[in-house]
Order: structure tokens, then sequence, then C-alpha cells
């Protein structure tokens, strides 16, 4: 499926400013979700994009998620590809 949502993922340690970042993404327009746990970001985004009213969303992976950051790295190498 073909994701035509603008898509900002925010990642870091404890202090580095995930936070104030999703702040300003919201002052933007974003929908941001904070500290979804990556193996529902596809799931996420795709219910998105068929309520086709949100156009930009910004993500807030905590890095200090253990197991479930590790699949951080694959669920962007989808998401890439369904942005093309």
């Amino acid at each position: 499926m073909k994701i035509d949502v603008e898509v900002v993922v925010l990642t870091g340690m404890a202090g580095a400013g995930r936070s104030t970042a999703a702040h300003a993404l919201e002052d933007l327009g974003f929908l941001v979700i904070d500290n979804l746990p990556p193996t529902l970001m596809m799931q996420s985004l795709q219910l998105v994009a068929t309520e086709n009213q949100i156009k930009r969303i910004a993500i807030v992976a905590d890095s200090r998620g253990g197991k479930l950051f590790e699949t951080l790295e694959q669920e962007l190498i989808v998401l890439a590809e369904c942005s093309d």
C-alpha cells in the first residue's frame, strides 16, 4: 500500500529534545504519536492514509524501548518502500 502522508520519525536519548520537537511539529499541523511501538508504525500510517484527512504525521520512538526499538530499522525500510 502506498502511503501518501508526510512522515517524520523522532527518536533519541533522554533529554535530547524529542518532546520539544514534537510540540513544534504539532504547532506546524502534524499529528504526533508519542511512544508508539515501532511494530505498530505501519498499521498506524495505513489507518491515517485511509482517512485521507491527515497529511502530516510525526512518530516519536523512545530509543530506550529495548526489544521494541530493535524493530524500528526494519519498519523504516518498509516505510521507505511504501513512499516511493
